[in-house]
Order: structure tokens, then sequence, then C-alpha cells
């Protein structure tokens, strides 16, 4: 639930941004403002989606926030002690994506199924760090799922869908006892993404937003 003193429009702000800005609730009133009147909006505003922000003094007041926001994050989440050992489940599936950009599931109910199955299953088995296929998930299942899950995963890189032209991978990390989300936008496109789907279409991330856990969807050689 959103706090009161957000008026969020059409906008899904994520849990995230909420707590980086609770105590600094009139930028927040900014940020949803200027987004606002955007002639691309962002499907909903999480950390990653502020680098829309061109306005040089709102910039100003954003940046000091979230400058270190995300390095500790994730250290306060997986190395708040001392580990010998960190065990990595790397899942495999069957999925399918519609034929045309941007790419959706075809069957978004029968892979919520599949995701809960697996996450049930790994349950006895203290996984550290859980990693999805590209383009396997949705803004849907990350809400209902990862982020509702009880037995914290200290991290789950969940997958990819697309928020507008970005290939946007969530990182669902268990932060002092909740699930926070961190959206990393795919940055280097494969060459068959470059080739057929030219400028108009999908667009690369330019920013890495946590800088000691890296991403690499995909690289066709």
């Amino acid at each position: 639930m959103l706090p009161d003193w957000i008026s969020p429009g059409n906008f899904v702000i994520t849990q995230e941004v909420i707590t980086l800005f609770e105590n600094k609730r009139e930028i927040l009133v900014k940020i949803v403002d200027y987004l606002s009147k955007l002639e691309t909006k962002p499907l909903f505003i999480t950390i990653d989606s502020l680098k829309m922000i061109k306005d040089k003094n709102l910039r100003d007041l954003i940046n000091p926030i979230i400058s270190t926001h995300n390095s500790k994050f994730v250290q306060k989440s997986l190395c708040n002690q001392k580990r010998n050992n960190c065990t990595v489940g790397i899942i495999q599936m069957n999925f399918e994506n519609e034929n045309k950009f941007p790419f959706k599931l075809k069957d978004e109910k029968e892979i919520t199924k599949k995701i809960e199955k697996i996450l049930n299953y790994l349950e006895p088995y203290n996984i550290d760090i859980l990693c999805f296929p590209e383009l396997s998930t949705s803004k849907k299942i990350i809400d209902e799922i990862f982020l509702k899950q009880d037995k914290k995963i200290p991290i789950i890189i969940g997958g990819s869908f697309y928020n507008g032209n970005f290939n946007s991978c969530p990182i669902i990390i268990d932060y002092l006892g909740r699930n926070e989300i961190v959206i990393q936008e795919k940055i280097n496109l494969s060459k068959w993404e470059d080739s057929c789907f030219p400028q108009k279409a999908m667009c690369k991330g330019r920013t890495i937003n946590i800088p000691i856990l890296a991403i690499y969807l995909c690289y066709f050689v």
C-alpha cells in the first residue's frame, strides 16, 4: 500500500523507491509530478527509471540519495555474516514468448505455476542466489510470487521482461527481512537483437545499478 502522501496517478511505485525516499517525501512528489508530464511515461517507478529525469535541479536532489544505495543494498542482504561458500541455483525451464515486439509470455498462468513449483522444490536447499532465464517472467509474476515469497532467498535474478523498449531484469533482494527489487536494464544487446530491431524498438540500458553484481543475460557468438 502506498503512503497517503503519494498521489501516483497511473504509476506503480516500487517499495524500493518508497523506502528510499521515505524521509524525502517532497522529492518523491516532485519525481512523480515530473514523470507524469513526460510524453513517454515509465510503466512503474523504479530506481532505474529515475534516469529519465533530465531536469538538472531535480537530479541534484536525487543523485546524493541513490549514489550509495545500490551497493549497500546487496551487501546488507548477502554479506551481513562471514560466509565460506555461496549456493547458486540456475533454472532451466520451457516457456514461449509471443512472436512480436515487445515480447511477452504466451501463457503467463502456466509459467506462474512452474515458478511456484520451482520455489517449493528448492525450499530445503538453502539457495543464496537463484537465476531464471531471460524473458521468462513478467511484472505480475515478480509482484505476486517473488516479492511475496515466504522463505526468503537472499538474491533472485528474476529472468527479465520488457518494460517499454527495455529488456528489464528484476533483481529481488532479501533486504533486512523484506523483499525489495532493483531493475537492471540489459546493456549489451545480442547481434540478433541489434540486427532485427534497429533503433525504433529495443533500447540499451546505460547504467549498472548494482556495482558488485553483474548479470550476463545472453550473448551469441
